[in-house]
């Protein structure tokens, strides 16, 4: 498994939110979204915060890790795990896009996109053996039942 201790979700998630303003204000153009418009990714940016709020508590309800490379003690399939089987990895996701939109310049927006094929390959596929592993026939009728992201 990739993820450990050095390399994690929230460790990821700082890499981007670092790198965007900086790449930002390094090439500023072409220019995507202009303000006022550019300010619309507000939204997204609260959205990705709340559903890692929801997220991370339905986690710390079924007294399970959010560590993943840590072994899981639950399936958590309720709440938003019933819509995705990853809405904290979309929370960061949709937190990443929504400082890209504020941000209004292409090279943010694009390396934003990069958010998902990376933590698909770095954490999801790992974390999704490791639960297949733990779960079996609970983790095959959930996965076959919910998608990966929406």
């Amino acid at each position: 498994m990739i993820c450990n201790r050095w390399i994690n979700p929230p460790l990821v998630l700082l890499s981007f939110l670092v790198a965007l303003p900086l790449v930002h204000f390094l090439a500023p153009d072409p220019t995507l979204i202009r303000t006022p418009w550019s300010l619309f990714g507000i939204v997204p940016v609260i959205l990705g915060i709340a559903l890692n709020i929801v997220a991370d508590n339905l986690f710390t309800a079924h007294r399970t890790s959010i560590k993943p490379s840590s072994r899981p003690s639950c399936l958590v399939t309720s709440g938003p795990y019933a819509i995705s089987r990853n809405p904290m990895y979309m929370g960061f996701g949709l937190l990443i896009l929504g400082v890209a939109i504020v941000l209004g310049s292409a090279i943010p927006f694009f390396l934003a996109l990069g958010f998902f094929p990376l933590v698909d390959r770095l954490f999801i596929r790992p974390e999704e053996a490791n639960l297949r592993a733990s779960f079996a026939s609970d983790w095959t009728r959930y996965s076959t039942r919910v998608r990966r992201w929406i």
